[in-house]
């Protein structure tokens, strides 16, 4: 439902996104096309570790944010494929394990928030947003530890002052550092 959030001296707002999720998925399940074989997971593998590697240099460098667009589109597109019949990755037990891994996975992080008095606001396939008392922050912080032990996923997280949801995908989100976020 429509609704505003605002941070204060009490309260932050931090998304929590997970990095190169379903790459990711894949990835640390060593899952794979299985009419192209395992060895297809290496190239895909050495794709994903170059993005991770180059992405904290993408800020600063026009010509390397290039390169990592493009391998978070490469990477990205074979979780997408993965389900077209019509493409050459096709494999409708990878799209199905890596759908399934990645929603039970995140409803595991969910679930500890909750659990231990962390409010969310919203969550999607590849992250939740909490509402989380001041008090709270150590405990988000041991939670983001185990989840991220557990599950071999790392969590990114981007903090703000205030989120005006129309709907979980329709919504306008300030940053602390004032940059603004449509969607």
């Amino acid at each position: 439902k429509p609704e505003v959030f605002e941070a204060d001296e009490d309260y932050q707002i931090v998304d929590w996104d997970v990095s190169s999720y379903y790459p990711a998925i894949i990835i640390n399940n060593g899952r794979y096309p299985q009419h192209l074989g395992k060895e297809f997971l290496r190239g895909y593998k050495q794709m994903f570790d170059k993005r991770i590697e180059l992405k904290p240099k993408a800020k600063n460098d026009k010509k390397i944010k290039g390169i990592v667009a493009a391998l978070k589109l490469a990477v990205n597109s074979v979780y997408g494929k993965s389900s077209d019949m019509q493409n050459w990755i096709y494999d409708k037990q990878l799209t199905m394990f890596t759908c399934i891994t990645g929603e039970l996975s995140l409803l595991m992080l969910i679930e500890m928030y909750e659990l231990n008095g962390i409010n969310i606001i919203s969550a999607n396939t590849d992250g939740v947003t909490v509402r989380v008392h001041k008090d709270k922050l150590e405990d988000m912080r041991k939670i983001n530890t185990w989840w991220e032990n557990l599950t071999s996923y790392g969590l990114e997280d981007t903090h703000y002052k205030k989120i005006i949801f129309s709907t979980v995908n329709d919504y306008i989100a300030i940053k602390t550092d004032g940059e603004i976020k449509k969607k």
